[in-house]
């Protein structure tokens, strides 16, 4: 077995696994050693939400994505939706609503995600990590569907959560 840690957050494993029907398998996997969130903020009144244009340098391309991340030691989903609301976006969460949780890809990774809205949240000030390029961008709810439909949004996360946000504001009064 081949194993690899990353910051104590990820640890990448090659192996082989012997599987219910007893065959064999080499298996890639990416155990994550805490949860992720992704947190879309959302504005009733003008019913629009705030996206990232980001840089992701594994795909080497900037993407519209909702602003997400990873926990530190010992923190909770809501703190970590927060903390990495505010972070990425300049926002503070006065309102957050759990939309679903789930394993992103468990193919591959153990990767469990939290999704949230943050209703209506207040201006604060951000403060990106050195190695994320970021850009906020506020759009209305029919031009974010309206992304997803044209490709726009190629990230799997974002439009999840954009289409839980599109419910939630339909359904306000």
């Amino acid at each position: 077995m081949e194993v690899f840690n990353f910051k104590n957050r990820l640890i990448v494993e090659v192996k082989d696994k012997q599987l219910p029907n007893n065959k064999r398998l080499k298996m890639f996997k990416i155990n994550f050693l805490s949860h992720t969130v992704c947190i879309l903020p959302v504005f009733t009144r003008s019913k629009e939400v705030v996206l990232l244009r980001q840089y992701r340098p594994v795909i080497d391309k900037y993407i519209i994505e909702a602003p997400a991340g990873t926990a530190e030691h010992n923190e909770k989903p809501e703190e970590t939706a927060k903390r990495e609301l505010e972070e990425e976006t300049g926002l503070i969460s006065t309102k957050l609503v759990n939309v679903v949780n789930g394993y992103v890809s468990p193919g591959y990774t153990t990767e469990y995600m939290h999704y949230y809205l943050s209703i209506d949240p207040l201006m604060g000030k951000s403060s990106p990590e050195a190695t994320e390029i970021i850009e906020p961008i506020r759009v209305d709810i029919k031009q974010a569907m309206d992304f997803i439909n044209k490709g726009i949004i190629e990230d799997a996360k974002t439009a999840l959560v954009v289409l839980f946000a599109n419910i939630y504001l339909t359904s306000q009064p």
